[in-house]
């Protein structure tokens, strides 16, 4: 992934990775790359996009499963910025 990092379709490969990860209970793990994912998106897409609200969906999603609930609470609330048009980070 290092070599291709200035490819957008970086995230859709981050996200697969994050879905597989989730279904093999990886929680930790899918979280991670959930948030490549939504950072990849964010990076050559902006936040203004589904895709984006979704990346952070679903690294929230993980996090919970993980345990992690402070971080499924910020990728929650960045879901929800993204939504409303919020330019708060």
């Amino acid at each position: 992934f290092a070599a291709m990092a200035d490819n957008p379709h970086c995230a859709s490969m981050f996200a697969a990775r994050g879905q597989l990860e989730y279904l093999l209970k990886n929680y930790a793990l899918s979280a991670e790359y959930y948030e490549k994912a939504a950072l990849s998106t964010e990076k050559f897409f902006g936040r203004s996009g589904s895709v984006y609200v979704t990346s952070c969906r679903n690294c929230a999603k993980a996090h919970e499963a993980a345990g992690c609930v402070e971080k499924a609470h910020i990728w929650r609330s960045a879901a929800e910025r993204a939504i409303s048009g919020s330019k708060e980070v």
